[in-house]
């Protein structure tokens, strides 16, 4: 995770935290879903994935084009973060240190995506989703070119 912009001073401890942590929380997150130490299912729907459902992966684009687009616009992968089922990408891009808006592609097309509290600076209120936002309007803008609106 590179340094945001305008870091406070009290976050500069839970930022060098998850400077060390980011590359083992795959695996830690795994691991806590098989031991049943964290109950995921309570923030998905019927088909495993967060709310929000922004749309389709317009039929004459792929799920290529949509990555390196956002990626071009700032985003990059979202290696703090849950996966739902059928994922394909998990991209975020961070809004200062606290916010960040999130957006996840699927194997069957779907992009979802919500603006939340950063798991690096709020890990609880990132995990029970408080504030948690949809964005629908930045979003559709920034993705007009690439999905069909659900």
């Amino acid at each position: 995770m590179a340094r945001p912009r305008y870091l406070h001073l009290h976050h500069w401890p839970r930022f060098a935290f998850w400077q060390l942590a980011t590359p083992i929380h795959p695996y830690l997150r795994d691991l806590s879903k098989k031991l049943g130490l964290v109950n995921f299912d309570q923030f998905v729907d019927g088909k495993g994935r967060q709310r929000f459902l922004l749309g389709l992966i317009h039929p004459e684009k792929k799920a290529e084009h949509l990555i390196e687009y956002l990626t071009s616009n700032g985003y990059g992968n979202n290696v703090v973060a849950w996966q739902d089922s059928g994922e394909i990408a998990s991209l975020r891009l961070p809004d200062g240190f606290r916010f960040q808006y999130h957006i996840r592609i699927f194997n069957d097309g779907e992009v979802r995506g919500h603006y939340e509290y950063t798991p690096e600076a709020h890990p609880l209120k990132h995990y029970y989703e408080v504030d948690m936002q949809e964005r629908r309007d930045y979003f559709m803008e920034l993705l007009r070119d690439f999905i069909v609106p659900f």
